[in-house]
Parts: structure tokens; sequence; C-alpha cells
């Protein structure tokens, strides 16, 4: 993959969208989330008993 963009631009276009509020990156093919398996619940936290 040769994009044509050296380190330092690529560095400073990642550190402008993390600036912007990117937050996760996008994959080069599509996921759909409706046929993925739901998550399994997290079990709640147990209060401590109390003697």
């Amino acid at each position: 993959m040769d994009s044509g963009m050296d380190y330092h631009s690529a560095l400073a276009l990642l550190a402008w969208q993390v600036e912007l509020g990117a937050t996760e990156a996008i994959c080069d093919a599509p996921v759909d989330r409706y046929a993925l398996a739901p998550a399994q619940p997290r079990a709640a936290a147990r209060a401590a008993a109390v003697p």
C-alpha cells in the first residue's frame, strides 16, 4: 500500500483527527452490527454483605 504520504504528514493528520475528537477507526469493509451476536450483559457488581 503506497499512498505517497510521508511519515510526518500521516502523523500530523492523525494528530488533527484526534484533536477533532475521532475515537475509532473506520474499516475498509462495512460491519453489519445487526448480524453480530448481541453482547452478553455484564454481571451486576454485588454489594458487600454486612454481617
